[in-house]
């Protein structure tokens, strides 16, 4: 079953596929630390059947750099789906 988290943040809701494992989890984290965002959307519409928006806003709380807020740019102090102890924002810390 998906995962459907809220970020506190931006009032949005992001579903995680329950077919996103650890090894997709390391691509999609790949893809957006190499600054291709759109690469990551596609992938995320192909095979995981998400529609645009959803694709969108999952791929935009997926951290660009380990250990680090998407939005502050502060440090994370956990991996995995975790919030920003300084800003409450949602973060799919995947590296």
């Amino acid at each position: 079953m998906d995962e459907i988290y809220e970020c506190p943040q931006c009032n949005q809701k992001i579903t995680v596929p329950s077919e996103i494992d650890r090894a997709a989890q390391l691509e999609l984290a790949e893809l957006v630390h190499m600054g291709r965002r759109i690469d990551a959307i596609a992938v995320i519409i192909a095979k995981y059947k998400l529609g645009l928006l959803d694709s969108k806003i999952m791929m935009a709380h997926i951290t660009a750099q380990k250990d680090t807020c998407v939005r502050c740019g502060n440090k994370l102090l956990e991996d995995g789906v975790t919030n920003c102890a300084s800003c409450s924002a949602l973060n799919l810390n995947w590296q």
